[in-house]
């Protein structure tokens, strides 16, 4: 008879073991490995109570609830920037506070691994260039950042004329609209299938 259970919210199993996992880090993990749910979207709830990554798991029958958070994927991680020095921001909103050096790519703190799914940008305020999109390595956050990735380039303010950049930065590949402060570009993002689409101000 399984000692540990874990269910979603509607109550259905997710997964249960007979051996009792040393820590909540390594539950996560197994979970990870059998359902293909990535440990940092993962929230085990024992009652009403978040359990942190360092819990012990006690041996004795427990029922934990998994709530799957996506919250990582479209959380800027300044923190964990290179470059965090030249950089104000929270979750939600990052500032380019000091151009010491040209730009500093800002990533989310999680990757987006699976699914289907749909970003907003804000342009807040664009002092020069700006580029929004997807890469494939976290070696592209910071400045001088580099990895494969699909950017729509906002275009320099003197400009009205943006651009699809891909499958690197400046290499440019057609026409876009320009953008300016206060427009939103969106993204569909199909990870199953390895296809993206950028949106200007819903159009």
């Amino acid at each position: 008879m399984p000692i540990l259970k874990v269910q979603n919210v509607a109550g259905n199993l997710v997964y249960s073991t007979d051996t009792c996992p040393l820590t909540v880090t390594v539950l996560k993990t197994e979970i990870e490995t059998c359902r293909g749910i990535p440990v940092s979207l993962q929230q085990l709830l024992q009652g009403t109570q978040i359990l942190s990554e360092s819990t012990i798991l006690e041996p004795a029958a427990l029922a934990l609830t998994l709530v799957v958070d996506e919250s990582p994927l479209f959380t800027w991680d300044v923190e964990r920037n290179p470059n965090r020095n030249l950089l104000d921001g929270d979750a939600s909103t990052v500032r380019f506070r000091e151009d010491t050096v040209d730009y500093v790519n800002v990533l989310t703190c999680a990757p987006v691994l699976q699914g289907v799914h749909f970003f907003e940008f804000v342009m807040h305020h664009i002092g020069d260039e700006q580029w929004c999109g997807v890469c494939c390595d976290r070696a592209f956050a910071g400045y001088r950042g580099e990895s494969d990735c699909w950017l729509y380039y906002c275009g320099r303010r003197w400009s009205k004329r943006g651009a699809l950049h891909a499958p690197r930065e400046h290499q440019h590949v057609q026409d876009f609209a320009g953008v300016a402060s206060g427009d939103i570009i969106g993204l569909l993002l199909d990870v199953d299938r390895g296809g993206l689409t950028f949106l200007m101000n819903g159009a």
